[in-house]
């Protein structure tokens, strides 16, 4: 059999609905990690914060690598061998989105999440020619603060 062809899989350039998409289910899915936190129902909150969220993380972490090198970026869909592919800072902005199994820790890590996430897809919005829905994340932002304060 002959060598592979490619070094990796091609990602397709999100359209504007699939970005815009990826980035409301984002903020949806952090609204319910700061319900279920303020629950204490810390296992529920953890689970859709390392599952979903952490995945649209990375769709978005993804797509703005590949807009930055013209989609000829060898990234991988799951992540792997991610210190190859991206900056320093982008790692270091990751790594503060994670937590242990506490209440207070993994509010800072969403704070940290939302704030991650507003700097990689708002690039990406730009990069790509599309405006960042500032209204949608204002909103749900305000709407995270106000059950963290309660």
């Amino acid at each position: 059999m002959p060598p592979p062809t490619i070094k990796f899989f091609k990602i397709p350039k999100p359209t504007k609905d699939e970005l815009l998409t990826t980035i409301y289910d984002f903020w949806f899915e952090m609204a319910g990690v700061a319900k279920y936190l303020a629950r204490k129902d810390i296992f529920f909150a953890k689970k859709i914060d390392n599952g979903i969220v952490k995945d649209l993380l990375l769709r978005m972490i993804i797509w703005n690598v590949q807009a930055k090198n013209n989609w000829e970026a060898g990234t991988h869909t799951g992540g792997k061998k991610m210190q190859l592919w991206v900056d320093d800072v982008t790692l270091q902005m990751l790594a503060k989105t994670y937590s242990g199994f506490s209440i207070e820790d993994s509010w800072q890590s969403m704070m940290s999440s939302m704030d991650f996430w507003r700097k990689i897809s708002g690039e990406t919005c730009k990069l790509l020619g599309y405006e960042y829905p500032q209204l949608v994340d204002n909103e749900i932002s305000g709407y995270i603060e106000g059950i963290r304060q309660r």
